[in-house]
């Protein structure tokens, strides 16, 4: 299974789209559904118990490009 993410594609955007394929609809509730799941099993946890020892970066080192809200079916 090859699994991308892409902030610049919505979860709506693709539910919107979706909406007059039922296959396609409830791949995309399963695949949101087994997304958390991992996150849940894998991740979550982490977060809570041990603190990041990593410093998040500040918004002046980000350069701005944009608009992370694109519509791929524009």
């Amino acid at each position: 299974m090859l699994l991308v993410l892409d902030p610049r594609i919505s979860y709506d955007s693709m539910k919107t789209d979706y909406a007059d394929d039922p296959i396609l609809a409830d791949h995309l509730e399963q695949s949101k559904s087994n997304l958390f799941t991992y996150f849940n099993e894998h991740y979550a946890n982490n977060m809570i118990s041990t603190p990041s020892s990593v410093p998040s970066p500040s918004a002046q080192t980000l350069p701005v490009v944009g608009s992370l809200q694109k519509s791929f079916t524009a």
